[in-house]
């Protein structure tokens, strides 16, 4: 018997001169398709790319490709692979490493079980309107559903691309409506027990005290004050280039770097931390090798806020986390009319345009600023 390869090369010149090599393969009944280019100019080159396209199964195209399920599709999509989705949006923009962890985990737990058997070109508008109204009777928040729904859009917008659909199910789907939590900010008198002279007595360790008084000073994400590294601190600022997370020391959150004048007294008592740890993480049990856990400092100020009077019960209701410190920053600088260019971008929410103005007009500034970081921590 003639053994059929799964694929035949041959050359073709096309309009700019140049000889490149096209492939013909077999649909999924054995009839020979038309030809599409490899963009190769060495038969070598050519056959290397046609055994990726195989190891993919993407060496049918268009209305040849034989339709997948869901499962199917969703099985590498979130792999860095050549030609996969991620490459092509790495070529673009930065991601953080938690991104496509979360989209895995986010198909495992919430697509899968509704469109995993379905063909793509099954997968309906009503299905997928269905399936996000499903999250509030099953108990599951807005957001989570809207989240879920991003990743599928995404996926499913792919799949339109790669031309295994001609229109993507999810595009006239709605989000569902978030309802804003509710985020109250500590009073001055809370303030004032939490960092006055009797602070040891709800913080325990210095270092959870610092940390906490640096957030509420600086807005910065509990990623970056457990990453913060004493030789990113000045005498007149901190320098805010990183996060630390279960991926150890990455980029922040936005990937962009900033500078947050901070008042002498902070300065000063984290150059105590500074004698201990040099020039490696500030808030560390082991010499600055490594950090102290979020987890450890979310707790600290669960704990501290219980001693100051304020329960478990009252935290949840009244929506106080370690992320509330940001927004404590943020409201006070406007309430104090720091420039709302500025706040956000000392808070790492401005965009270029709005970073490169703030850097024209920061020196005029730092006495407002760190005026309003006295008031914040006095209460």
């Amino acid at each position: 018997m003639r053994f059929k390869s799964s694929f035949s090369l041959y050359k073709r010149k096309i309009g700019s001169g140049k000889t490149v090599f096209y492939y013909r393969c077999y649909d999924e009944n054995g009839n020979r398709v038309c030809g599409h280019s490899t963009g190769q100019t060495t038969k070598t080159a050519a056959r290397e790319y046609c055994m990726l396209l195989m190891k993919d199964n993407r060496l049918l195209r268009g209305k040849y490709q034989s339709m997948p399920t869901f499962k199917d599709f969703a099985k590498d999509f979130w792999d860095d692979k050549p030609k996969g989705y991620l490459e092509s949006v790495q070529a673009r923009r930065k991601i953080s490493k938690s991104y496509p962890d979360h989209a895995k985990i986010t198909v495992v737990n919430h697509l899968l079980p509704q469109f995993g058997a379905l063909r793509l070109d099954c997968i309906t508008y009503d299905m997928v309107d269905k399936w996000l109204l499903s999250f509030k009777a099953r108990n599951l928040s807005p957001a989570t559903g809207n989240n879920a729904f991003k990743i599928f859009r995404i996926m499913m917008s792919w799949a339109v691309k790669e031309k295994l659909l001609e229109e993507n199910p999810c595009k006239n789907v709605k989000f569902l409506l978030e309802e804003e939590k509710k985020r109250e900010l500590l009073n001055p008198q809370e303030i004032n027990m939490l960092f006055g002279p009797e602070w040891e007595k709800y913080w325990g360790k210095y270092h959870y005290y610092i940390m906490n008084k640096l957030a509420a000073c600086t807005g910065m994400r509990i990623g970056e004050v457990v990453g913060l590294k004493g030789m990113f601190v000045s005498n007149v600022h901190v320098f805010v280039n990183g996060q630390y997370s279960k991926y150890g020391y990455t980029d922040t959150k936005n990937h962009k770097e900033r500078e947050i004048p901070i008042i002498d007294k902070v300065i000063e008592e984290l150059g105590v931390l500074k004698q201990v740890n040099g020039d490696g993480y500030l808030f560390s049990t082991d010499g600055g090798k490594t950090p102290v856990s979020k987890k450890a400092v979310s707790n600290s100020l669960s704990r501290a806020l219980e001693l100051a009077g304020i329960s478990n019960a009252e935290q949840k209701e009244r929506g106080l986390s370690f992320h509330s410190w940001r927004h404590f920053f943020n409201t006070t600088m406007l309430l104090e009319d720091i420039p709302r260019v500025m706040v956000e971008a000392l808070t790492g929410l401005s965009s270029a345009a709005l970073t490169r103005r703030y850097t024209k007009i920061k020196r005029s500034h730092l006495s407002d600023i760190t005026g309003v970081q006295e008031k914040m921590i006095s209460g």
